[in-house]
């Protein structure tokens, strides 16, 4: 019954999708008897022609349309490869007749597509030309469908990041659509556009740090327009947010259901992306003296990177662009060691997914031991209730404020006095570090975990064996960027 439910359905040809396919491909598919190849030719201009779509999508399908592009995009910079997730969708940039060019909904996807095609470059280009990784489909230049990267010469680089800007805000500044639904076009074609600057500053030729960390803080404020832009989006997964690409392609009918996308992970991937890249700038701003002598003790090649890239779950884009940036820090990629990008981004990190060894360490440590207790007990018991005790924790709250102050002014003034490989043999450090953590988790304060989280982190990898160099530049990182949080910190005496 099947076979005879196919042969009434399927027409001659239909298998065959390759406008290329000719005589020759036709005999020699006979010659190895390949009944996909064999099975007939029918012209795929022909084929898609009766399947025609002359009128225009509606604003809300190209929404739909735009964030299930934006998902996959944040999908494949967390790891997972394009085949999979962008280029599912992505062969629509090339004009079919099924989507009128000149219509405002197709212009808008067009447009938006284009930006990815050109942040994807970006990645691609340095990937397989700088990290000489040609391996792996996920940054073959050659793809599926004749899909392609944008090409772009270097010299000409930022005159494309500037036409697409200059172009998206022709497109949006012609569309006759209300306020509302114009307010999340412009969310999304901001949100795209600064991913785009983002990779053109990581992997451009022209790298520019601090106009790079300006893009980060902006994209992470441009956050509560994206959570606006999938609240309103979530409404319509039933309806518009099913519509499926492939199926406008090839002209089937019904679309068939895509699966439910979880919005809250996707934004809080995005907002991880975004805080990992900024650390990132952070570590490569070279407020460490960087030099090539130095260097030798910094992180894994880009090229063992990228290598293990295509194996490793837990490696991202991020991780690549971190040994891109340290990599250009030198004129010699021979001076880099072995330091996994992980332990540079603690987000990616397991915290207390240690082993036998590791907590014996923690728990063996007679500086360390109360704080693996210590944040044992905390997560553990997850937040505390302050309405309790407000008076005690007033004035406990004052008390701490001094003791923190003086604590962070005793490392801040190791860290300015000693020499960074010194920082190994300093008990002092460890004493001021141990007695500090402690302090945090004596008082519990949500806005400080993450601080304790990091300080802890660190304290363990100044005590290891390995790449102490990077442990301690990791270190001083973090210092110093809770060093303005802690000594203004009076807020505690107002809980």
């Amino acid at each position: 019954m099947l076979l005879v439910h196919l042969k009434r359905v399927v027409k001659l040809g239909e298998l065959v999708h390759s406008p290329y396919f000719g005589l020759l491909d036709a005999m020699a598919a006979c010659e190895i008897m390949d009944p996909k190849m064999d099975s007939g030719y029918q012209n795929l201009t022909n084929l898609l022609s009766e399947y025609n779509i002359n009128s225009d999508l509606s604003y809300n399908n190209v929404l739909a349309i735009l964030d299930k592009l934006f998902c996959l995009q944040i999908e494949w910079f967390f790891g997972n490869p394009p085949l999979q997730t962008l280029f599912t969708s992505y062969y629509l940039h090339y004009q079919t007749p099924q989507l009128s060019y000149n219509s405002n909904a197709s212009n808008l996807i067009f447009s938006y597509v284009h930006l990815i095609r050109l942040s994807g470059h970006f990645i691609s280009n340095q990937v397989t030309e700088e990290g000489q990784f040609y391996e792996g489909e996920d940054f073959s230049n050659q793809l599926p469908h004749n899909v392609r990267w944008s090409q772009v010469p270097p010299y000409d680089e930022a005159k494309w990041v500037a036409r697409s800007e200059e172009l998206i805000m022709n497109i949006v500044d012609g569309l006759n659509i209300r306020d509302g639904i114009l307010d999340q076009v412009i969310v999304r074609f901001k949100v795209q556009l600064l991913l785009l600057k983002i990779c053109w500053g990581f992997y451009g030729s022209d790298k520019n740090i601090d106009e790079l960390r300006g893009l980060l803080f902006e994209s992470l404020e441009l956050i509560r327009g994206l959570e606006q832009a999938y609240e309103f989006s979530e409404s319509l997964v039933d309806s518009a947010f099913n519509f499926n690409l492939s199926n406008l392609i090839s002209g089937q009918v019904p679309p068939r259901p895509i699966e439910h996308w979880d919005f809250a992970k996707v934004k809080q991937n995005y907002k991880n992306f975004l805080k990992s890249a900024l650390f990132i700038t952070n570590v490569v701003q070279n407020p460490f003296g960087l030099t090539p002598s130095a260097t030798q003790f910094c992180g894994l090649s880009l090229d063992k990177l990228l290598k293990s890239y295509s194996s490793a779950k837990n490696c991202t884009i991020v991780q690549v662009w971190l040994q891109s940036l340290l990599l250009n820090r030198s004129s010699n990629s021979s001076y880099f060691g072995k330091l996994p990008a992980q332990e540079f981004i603690p987000m990616y990190i397991d915290w207390f997914d240690l082993s036998d060894e590791g907590k014996e360490e923690w728990t063996g440590n007679d500086y360390l031991k109360p704080i693996w207790t210590g944040v044992n007990t905390l997560m553990n018991e997850g937040l505390v209730n302050y309405t309790k005790n407000v008076s005690r924790q007033r004035r406990e709250g004052n008390k701490l404020v001094r003791k923190w102050q003086t604590q962070v002014s005793n490392i801040m003034q190791l860290i300015q006095n000693s020499n960074l490989r010194d920082y190994l043999s300093s008990e002092d450090l460890l004493i001021n570090l141990s007695n500090l953590i402690q302090n945090f988790l004596n008082y519990k304060k949500l806005e400080i975990m993450e601080t304790i989280l990091r300080l802890s982190f660190s304290l363990n990898l100044v005590n290891s064996r390995k790449d102490y160099f990077v442990n301690l530049i990791y270190l001083e990182h973090v210092l110093r960027l809770n060093h303005d949080l802690i000594l203004n910190y009076s807020s505690l005496s107002n809980l």
